[in-house]
């Protein structure tokens, strides 16, 4: 591994560890996994979101993202239904308590962040966001197996 790669992991790894969840329980917030809250995130995205949608975007099954859903539906965060235009599909909605649970997350992480940012001036932040969105978009990409 080159120290380019290894410099790269030991940031990415203190930032996971800065602005992610640091409870052992492995609860996030508002009661929720940090799993169940990036299937919230996605959720809130869409009106009625496939439950494929969700298995795609965090990276899982569609069994997988199945039984974060039933979790979320069991805890009043979300309710399934079939889609309007196609009765095969079971889409899901964010109820008023997903709603809530969600906005006090992203105001709990807003605080947290504008306090860090605020000892960066714009231009540093910007950077930031910049390298950061091509850093994610470049893992986002499909790999070819090595050989």
């Amino acid at each position: 591994m080159s120290a380019k790669t290894h410099g790269l992991i030991d940031l990415l790894r203190e930032a996971a560890w800065l602005f992610g969840n640091k409870a052992f329980d492995g609860s996030c917030c508002e009661g929720l996994s940090f799993m169940e809250y990036q299937a919230l995130a996605e959720i809130q995205r869409s009106e009625d979101c496939p439950i494929q949608g969700v298995a795609k975007a965090i990276g899982f099954t569609k069994s997988g993202a199945t039984r974060i859903v039933d979790r979320l539906e069991r805890k009043g965060h979300v309710r399934k239904r079939r889609s309007p235009v196609d009765g095969r599909v079971c889409c899901v909605a964010l109820t008023r308590r997903g709603k809530d649970a969600t906005a006090a997350i992203m105001r709990s992480y807003a605080a947290y962040l504008g306090d860090v940012l605020k000892e960066l001036d714009v231009r540093s932040a910007k950077r930031i966001a910049g390298s950061l969105e091509s850093l994610i978009a470049a893992a986002r990409r499909p790999r070819t197996a090595s050989r």
